[in-house]
């Protein structure tokens, strides 16, 4: 004979109650399950973001034919170091500067009001359409022509002239609307970057970067600035992102030792730069 009772309402209750309890426990599993998915496609994005754009940098440093950087104060990131080939030739007294290669310039800034960085790499080939080739220079292009400087000594006057530019392509890429700029972009979410000519003192006190004085029969002296091999660089890239339930942070570190392919070497700290020769 069947039980036609049903349920009473004490065992309602304690039905709706598990059943609260295991809809609560899978909604913490979807719930959990999407943040973590969240977290882990945030980091697999800033991973690709910082490791590409390292070994693009390091691939460029490696087929630079010349150098021309400022290392920044510590603690401040690096706004741009040119990698190719920058002529500076003298002219009826003044200096004209031609280019061939890639420049590796940063605009870092504040947190956006998304939260995101609003940080920028970008890869800038010249020549381009701003800068064409010029015709008596095929595959360069002319970024200055009649640099006057004062001084007798050459290897200042052409460091004088190389940071104008590298002023020049730094004001230029940094002064482009985000529109015209995004054509070079080469990371986003950037917080820190620095790329540094290691062991170097424009004072010479480390051996590695230094001067020679000949003096001549008459009083006059020449100075020459040298450096030895390997020329190092050390990179480092900072990358933050904001995923939305949290903050991805990332650092990547890497050094480049360049060796016997320089025809251009010009380094500075901001407040001077030297044109160096490789020491024989």
């Amino acid at each position: 004979m069947k039980d036609n009772r049903g349920l009473s309402l004490v065992e309602l209750l304690v039905g709706l109650a598990l059943s609260s309890i295991v809809l609560v426990a899978i909604g913490y599993l979807l719930i959990t399950g999407l943040r973590l998915s969240g977290r882990n496609n945030a980091h697999v994005e800033v991973q690709n973001e910082a490791q590409t754009t390292m070994n693009l940098i390091i691939d460029n440093i490696m087929e630079s034919r010349g150098i021309c950087a400022v290392n920044s104060a510590a603690g401040a990131d690096t706004q741009c170091i040119l990698l190719g080939d920058l002529l500076i030739e003298a002219s009826g007294g003044a200096y004209d500067v031609y280019f061939s290669g890639d420049a590796v310039v940063t605009d870092i800034h504040t947190l956006g009001a998304d939260g995101q960085p609003l940080g920028e790499m970008y890869l800038v080939a010249f020549p381009n359409q701003d800068f064409p080739e010029d015709g008596g220079k095929p595959g360069y292009c002319k970024l200055l022509g009649g640099v006057s400087v004062g001084g007798t000594d050459e290897a200042v006057k052409k460091g004088t002239v190389a940071q104008s530019a590298w002023t020049l392509i730094r004001d230029y890429v940094t002064g482009l609307s985000q529109a015209q700029r995004i054509q070079w972009l080469l990371a986003r979410y950037i917080t820190g970057c620095t790329i540094t000519v290691d062991d170097f003192d424009i004072s010479g006190v480390t051996g590695d970067y230094y001067k020679e004085t000949t003096y001549y029969w008459n009083g006059d002296t020449e100075d020459t600035y040298y450096y030895e091999e390997p020329m190092t660089l050390q990179i480092s890239i900072d990358l933050e992102y904001d995923y939305g339930n949290g903050t991805v942070t990332r650092n990547l570190t890497d050094s480049v030792a360049l060796r016997n392919r320089l025809n251009q070497v010009y380094v500075g700290d901001g407040s001077a730069m030297y044109e160096y020769k490789l020491k024989k």
